[in-house]
């Protein structure tokens, strides 16, 4: 039907009418379709394994409560993801055949170009932001007409009152697309912060039972798929290395750890450092960490949930915030050191030590919504609405 409609629509000259009569005219044919109200589709684009993020724990509580619905899950490329009872490869006859049918849709990040009247397409988001995003960092018709298909959204994830109106602002949204759910992929640091499941955990990492856990998780940068290792891995195994290990993961695990030469770094047989990058879920590598090493990423609100301490390693603070600009005074809005070298975080390893009641104000500041419950809340906006 969207193909038709194009056709249909090319000889508009202007733009902006050719859009509208483009999508009036798909919204007309498409409602001659039946919706399949058992069919869901899982748009992840975003991780690696097509099933991560928010997905995972939505889809198997999903498959519990109703066995009889059908899982559609997209990839850029033929393969297989778990939970999928099909792939669909974007793109083609059968995506788009799905796309006009499926009742449901759920989304970590981007969505498709067209939704039809009666579809309900849920927007989990895939964290909290701390650097300014599209319109809050610029209203330009190119960030106009990729957040134009976040108009489409039924519901739209939420974690704090803080951060509503900096969403809102972003994306263009009115209030009421916003639930007050937090984000699914969360809920797992609730459910599971205990002794004997972070345990669990360790031996499937194969990290020591008997040293605390650091875990350095940096946001992502213009540096194409390689991340600079920065600091120096044997002068930290020297200083930490007696009571502490370190978990190494780039932006969602994409980028390779490289040297100043942009030599790759091979963690392979170190005792020290792990290279987590491939671990498919990053709430059970924040379950086994003592502490956070981060930067400007949204770790530091996922992380705030479990109140335990982090270090914000800002080694290159000025350049970033000159070229992204932050939402918040980034040396005042949290109790976590800043580092700005690496002498520094050493240092901020061995000192940090936030009293409960920070950690406790912080997290109810930035992640208040985050109650353990963010799988029900969701499933339930689906099982229930008639």
């Amino acid at each position: 039907m969207r193909k038709l409609s194009k056709i249909l629509t090319c000889w508009i000259p202007v733009k902006k009418a050719r859009r509208a009569s483009r999508d009036w005219l798909y919204q007309t044919l498409s409602s001659l379709i039946p919706l399949k109200k058992n069919w869901v589709i899982f748009y992840d684009t975003f991780s690696k394994n097509g099933n991560g993020d928010s997905i995972r724990p939505l889809a198997e509580e999903l498959r519990k409560r109703k066995p009889d619905f059908k899982f559609f899950f997209v990839s850029k490329e033929a393969r297989s993801i778990e939970m999928a009872d099909e792939v669909l490869v974007i793109g083609s006859e059968r995506y788009n055949y799905v796309l006009e049918r499926a009742k449901y849709l759920f989304s970590p990040m981007d969505l498709p170009n067209a939704k039809r009247q009666g579809q309900i397409w849920i927007m989990t988001w895939h964290g909290s932001p701390i650097k300014k995003i599209y319109l809050s960092k610029q209203d330009t018709p190119e960030i106009r007409g990729y957040i134009r298909h976040f108009q489409n959204c039924d519901y739209f994830c939420n974690t704090s009152k803080t951060f509503l109106p900096i969403m809102m602002e972003a994306f263009d949204l009115p209030e009421e697309k916003f639930i007050n759910s937090g984000l699914p992929r969360n809920e797992i640091l609730m459910t599971k912060n205990n002794e004997a499941e972070i345990n669990k955990i360790k031996e499937k990492l194969n990290i020591p039972l008997d040293k605390k856990v650091l875990f350095y998780c940096p946001t992502w940068r213009r540096y194409d798929q390689k991340q600079p290792m920065p600091f120096d891995l044997n002068n930290l195994e020297k200083m930490l290395g007696r009571d502490y290990i370190i978990l190494l993961r780039s932006h969602v695990g994409k980028h390779d750890w490289v040297d100043s030469q942009g030599r790759k770094i091979s963690l392979s047989e170190n005792q020290f450092a792990y290279d987590v990058g491939n671990w498919e879920n990053i709430s059970e590598l924040y379950l086994v960490s003592d502490v956070l090493i981060t930067d400007y990423s949204s770790s530091i609100f996922d992380f705030s949930i479990l109140e335990r301490p982090q270090i914000l390693y800002a080694y290159d603070f000025e350049e970033y915030q000159k070229e992204f600009g932050l939402y918040f005074d980034y040396k005042t809005f949290s109790p976590f050191p800043i580092a700005y070298n690496e002498d520094q975080l050493i240092q901020a390893v061995l000192t940090q030590n936030p009293s409960s009641e920070e950690l406790k104000n912080f997290r109810e500041k930035y992640a208040e919504f985050e109650l353990g419950t963010e799988v029900e809340q969701i499933i339930n906006l689906i099982t229930e609405r008639k």
